[in-house]
């Protein structure tokens, strides 16, 4: 019977929480324009519950650290919409 699920060994190193992903993107040669330098601003957001909405306009890499929490919970480098069940 042939194995499905192929080399199922734990996590054998480095930082699960890194962006492995290429540094330069095809696009980043144009301008970015969410750039407060440009005048991009965030007109209306309906729910900053987790994180205000300015968060997505900040330049430069996103930050995650998995320690740090503050008085909304998770403090992550973003901004999310809350799920409403019901």
């Amino acid at each position: 019977m042939p194995s499905f699920t192929g080399d199922a060994s734990p996590f054998g190193g480095g930082d699960p929480y890194a962006d492995y992903r290429t540094a330069d993107f095809p696009f980043t040669q144009y301008a970015d324009l969410a750039d407060r330098r440009l005048g991009a601003g965030v007109i209306a957001a309906n729910d900053e519950f987790f994180a205000e909405r300015e968060n997505l306009l900040k330049p430069g890499a996103a930050e995650f650290d998995p320690e740090h929490f503050g008085h909304k919970g998770k403090i992550m480098d973003g901004w999310e919409t809350r799920r409403r069940r019901g």
